[in-house]
């Protein structure tokens, strides 16, 4: 089935090459056991990423953690991106919410 859908989708007959196509392409011609997989763990990186970067110090994104928190997987994979700094007001501005809630 996954040989059937690379060849419809990297060959060309249901997706061109776009903007919008190249992660799906990379995915499906990376040697990785899951292409969907391989799609799932980069968003989840580049959120973390993005979650953890220079957007932590804007308001209306730590509004956004300091209201819903994280999982324990993502939490962890918070803490792993080396950020201690913005680690600490993330969970600092959560846990003051927490407790005035």
């Amino acid at each position: 089935m996954i040989e059937y859908i690379y060849k419809r989708l990297i060959k060309g007959v249901l997706m061109k090459e776009k903007i919008y196509t190249i992660p799906v392409n990379d995915a499906f011609s990376s040697d990785c056991e899951c292409p969907i997989c391989s799609m799932y763990k980069a968003l989840e990186d580049d959120a973390v990423s993005y979650t953890m970067g220079p957007s932590y110090m804007e308001d209306d994104i730590r509004d956004v953690t300091d209201k819903k928190g994280f999982c324990q997987k993502h939490l962890k994979k918070v803490y792993d991106c080396e950020n201690r700094l913005g680690f600490a007001l993330v969970m600092k501005t959560h846990l003051d919410r927490v407790i005035n809630d």
